[in-house]
C-alpha cells in the first residue's frame, strides 16, 4: 500500500474524505508533513521518522477536533505542524 493510500483508505472508510476531494486533501496533509514527494512509495520504503510522520498524518486525516499524543514529534517543526493542523480542520 502506498503512502497516499495509507491516508485515503482509512479516511474513506469512516467517510471523512470524499472521492473527488480526498486525494487533494491527503496530498495537502502529506505536504504539511514533508511527505508529498513520497506519496507513491510503499510504506516499507520509508525511514522510521517518515513512518512516524505518516502515523500522525493518518490521525490528522480523520480531522479530529483534538489530537492528543504521548509521543514527542521532534522531527516535525512547529510551523509545519500548525499549518498541517489548520488544513485538516477546514
Amino acid at each position: 500500500m502506498s503512502v497516499l493510500e495509507n491516508l485515503l483508505v482509512p479516511s474513506a472508510y469512516v467517510g471523512h474524505m470524499k472521492d473527488s476531494e480526498g486525494e487533494a486533501q491527503a496530498m495537502e496533509i502529506l505536504g504539511g508533513m514533508g511527505l508529498a514527494e513520497k506519496a507513491g512509495l510503499h510504506a516499507n520504503q520509508l525511514s522510521q521518522v517518515e513512518l512516524r510522520k505518516l502515523e500522525l498524518a493518518r490521525a490528522m486525516a480523520a480531522r479530529p477536533r483534538l489530537l492528543i499524543s504521548t509521543r514527542r514529534w521532534p522531527a516535525l517543526p512547529a510551523t509545519k505542524w500548525t499549518r498541517s493542523c489548520r488544513s485538516c480542520s477546514s
